[in-house]
């Protein structure tokens, strides 16, 4: 039975099937990935199946001949809840975790391909596979969802380049609809994914505090190096301080360290080949340079407040006037914005984090409601080559939430 009055993760722990909730101990790494399932597999179930009825209602009140597009939803529907009735009927959660994270990723590269691939109005979902195997699987299945994931993304690309052409089956859908439909789902998976370890994350420490912390490994020494000495050695190791601490030192670091190779990238192909567009790589560089000022400064002043908030919205303006002066809904850098809420939830919290998250939502449904109206944003850059743009933009959102969620992770081992 859930229970609602003893906090989210009162309630996250009454998801647990019953029998498997009795047997595991709370500090152990498979209590972990079992709620985790538990509440990844009821999340996606309801979310899915929420927006699938509400399709069919839109279709069967104004568009009845588009009622036989649902087929595909229902079936994804009905095979989520057999999965999910199975997990809490078996309570076998290495098979179910396994099946959910395949089945998953499938589903969502099917139905790409059949929506016309790279031209897909729903290509978000796929950035939620990388989040849901590693949040489920563990580290070694998150990497290879990650790699999968890049390549599948990066293959979709290479035929639109070589413009062959996928089906398109729901071409007669209003592609508008679907992409307001599909952000809004990518986006609350994203922070379901989120609070979830945000949740076990903040249990950690409690359990830390009573009882010795275990030394760690190499990537977590790594990540503790790269923090500001005055502030490693002040907070104390088992604190949330710290954890926020070290995930800025992070997130400054891979961010100053991208924005640099994407410039160098950048300048080597445009020179080589498109010299006319020599002129966009200074605004990439300008960014660049602004995040390793930010690193620079939060190093020196040693400030976790002002750096945090800082590159939060530093991180959030600039996406936002990327897409703007790009063309808006058909901006190619509009996958960045789905980065906005991680930093927030892994810098600000749960409350920061959900803010942003409804924020995110209403702008992409801002721009698509705009783009289905005539409304167009002017494109500034547009000159340049949109697959490129997709590719980099597609390439660096993928790795940075893998990074930050493997330092999530990290930080989970701790408590085995």
């Amino acid at each position: 039975m859930l229970v609602f009055n003893k906090g989210l993760d009162g309630f996250f722990h009454s998801m647990i099937p019953a029998r498997l909730r009795e047997t595991l101990s709370v500090t152990s790494a498979t209590y972990v990935r079992v709620r985790a399932l538990s509440i990844i597999l009821v999340s996606v179930t309801l979310i899915i199946a929420s927006s699938s009825a509400i399709m069919a209602i839109v279709h069967g009140l104004f568009h009845p001949q588009l009622l036989k597009n649902d087929i595909v939803s229902g079936i994804a529907v009905l095979l989520l809840l057999l999965q999910t009735t199975l997990f809490y009927r078996f309570n076998n959660y290495w098979i179910s975790g396994l099946a959910f994270t395949n089945f998953y990723f499938l589903v969502i590269a099917v139905l790409l391909i059949l929506s016309g691939g790279y031209d897909a109005p729903s290509k978000t979902t796929l950035l939620t596979c990388p989040m849901i195997a590693f949040l489920i699987g563990g580290r070694q299945e998150g990497f290879q969802n990650t790699l999968i994931t890049l390549s599948f993304g990066l293959g979709l690309m290479l035929l639109k380049q070589i413009e062959f052409a996928l089906p398109d089956i729901f071409h007669d859908e209003d592609p508008y609809v679907i992409f307001s439909v599909n952000w809004t789902i990518s986006i609350l998976i994203i922070v379901a994914c989120i609070m979830v370890y945000e949740t076990e994350l903040q249990k950690s420490h409690t359990l830390q505090k009573k009882s010795s912390a275990k030394p760690g490994n190499k990537l977590d020494n790594l990540l503790d190096a790269l923090m500001p000495p005055v502030l490693r050695e002040a907070l104390s190791a088992d604190s949330a301080g710290y954890v926020r601490v070290r995930t800025l030192s992070m997130m400054l670091s891979v961010a100053t360290l991208i924005s640099a190779l994407m410039t160098i990238v950048l300048v080597v192909i445009h020179f080589l080949f498109y010299k006319d567009q020599l002129k966009y790589d200074l605004v990439v560089f300008v960014i660049s340079l602004a995040f390793g000022l930010q690193t620079w400064f939060f190093y020196k002043v040693n400030n976790f407040w002002i750096s945090s908030l800082v590159l939060c919205y530093f991180y959030f303006i600039v996406v936002l006037l990327l897409v703007s002066l790009n063309g808006g809904y058909d901006s190619s850098m509009m996958i960045l914005l789905v980065m906005c809420p991680i930093a927030f939830f892994m810098l600000g919290g749960i409350q920061q984090g959900i803010q942003n998250a409804i924020f995110v939502i209403l702008l992409g449904l801002f721009f698509a409601i705009m783009k289905s109206m005539g409304l167009e944003f002017v494109n500034f850059f547009h000159d340049s080559r949109p697959l490129l743009t997709y590719g980099i933009s597609f390439v660096i959102t993928t790795v940075c939430i893998s990074v930050c969620i493997l330092e999530y992770d990290t930080q989970l081992q701790k408590r085995n």
